[in-house]
């Protein structure tokens, strides 16, 4: 496919799924409680074949903020949000991502809210569907998920042989290994503290050292 054509396929795509998206947002509770939270796709361009970072809802929407359905796109200011700065020496270091903008982000709940638990099981339910055929269509050859609620990712992707890494002292942190379906294809998922949580470096290099030690 010509660079151009495929362009046109990414964009084409992500409109048809903003369709889909708006239908089921129309029918959430999320609506209901706030429609001016509105929702979102991707941070970034829709790169087949390339990795994954995700969250699990999109924030915003406190003290009276208004948005509106996002538009295609184009990854410019990906390298300006802190977490993706604070997660990137460890992409780059274990993944070889070599420019935040060239991977795919986005999170498994496509609803905008203030906190994560504005968010009911039917708005999850009703986010699951957009969310895998945009997994689908990007095809990632691994998931990283920025955050340790891998029982809530459960909700959302089909995983199975979850594998457990943990480090700390008087406090416990946790990341995760697991496989995720996509079709009849299976690709690795790794699931670490978002960098935003409170987690001393040392445990986060000693997270990600073990998970990567046993890579699949």
């Amino acid at each position: 496919m010509q660079p151009g054509n495929q362009q046109s396929d990414e964009h084409a795509f992500f409109d048809q799924l903003k369709r889909k998206t708006e239908i089921a947002y129309r029918q959430s509770d999320v609506f209901i409680r706030n429609p001016n939270w509105s929702y979102s796709i991707c941070g970034t361009p829709m790169l087949k074949g390339v990795g994954l970072l995700v969250g699990l809802n999109w924030g915003g929407g406190g003290d009276g903020e208004i948005f509106s359905p996002q538009t295609y796109p184009d990854g410019t200011d990906v390298k300006t949000y802190a977490f993706i700065k604070r997660f990137f020496r460890y992409l780059n270091k274990y993944l070889k991502v070599d420019d935040p903008k060239n991977i795919n982000y986005s999170n498994l709940s496509f609803f905008r809210s203030p906190k994560m638990n504005d968010l009911t099981d039917k708005d999850w339910n009703l986010s699951k569907e957009p969310f895998q055929e945009y997994l689908q269509y990007i095809d990632p050859p691994w998931i990283i998920l920025a955050s340790s609620g891998i029982e809530r990712a459960k909700l959302s992707l089909s995983l199975s042989d979850v594998e457990p890494y943990t480090s700390g002292n008087k406090v416990i942190f946790n990341a995760y290994k697991a496989k995720c379906f996509i079709g009849e294809r299976h690709i690795q998922l790794y699931s670490f503290p978002h960098p935003n949580a409170k987690v001393p470096g040392w445990i986060r290099d000693q997270l990600w050292d073990k998970t990567f030690s046993y890579k699949i």
